[in-house]
């Protein structure tokens, strides 16, 4: 039976559409990615698997990994829902939600960092932005007429 568990976690692992990317959280060196994560990051397993998490997960302004920022000594384990922006290779942007996890498996702590891509939302959101303003400018260019009585 732990056979067939395995090869389920592994299709899992696999199939999910959020990205997944886990960590040795003593190295901080990438252990393992699934292929939603590495699509989101525009990266082939290999360039990912054993280098720093730093490398794919941060940006230039990060201020450090969010869960060893976060305070442990509270119980904090994990860190829900920041918003991150992923530089891809070929220099395009991703938007992403991640949630990291701490995890002790066969005595070693992982941190199991979930991407879901949310790029289309902020793409609309800018979108949005850019009518409402639109919408404002309009609204106060003909407040302006009507109150000088120009048309």
């Amino acid at each position: 039976m732990a056979c067939e568990t395995d090869k389920l976690a592994i299709a899992l692992f696999n199939s999910i559409q959020s990205g997944i990317i886990v960590v040795d959280a003593d190295t901080k060196l990438i252990i393992d990615a699934n292929p939603a994560a590495l699509f989101m990051i525009g990266v082939s397993r290999d360039k990912v698997i054993g280098h720093p998490c730093k490398t794919y997960l941060c940006a230039e302004n990060c201020d450090g990994c969010p869960i060893m920022t976060a305070n442990l000594a509270d119980g904090i384990e994990d860190v829900e829902n920041t918003e991150i922006v992923l530089h891809r290779r070929d220099g395009s942007l991703v938007y992403a939600l991640l949630t990291i996890n701490s995890i002790i498996l066969s005595n070693k702590r992982l941190f199991i960092n979930s991407l879901i891509d949310i790029t289309k939302q902020k793409q609309a959101e800018a979108l949005l932005k850019e009518h409402w303003n639109h919408a404002e400018k309009l609204l106060s260019d003909n407040v302006l007429r009507l109150k000088t009585g120009v048309v």
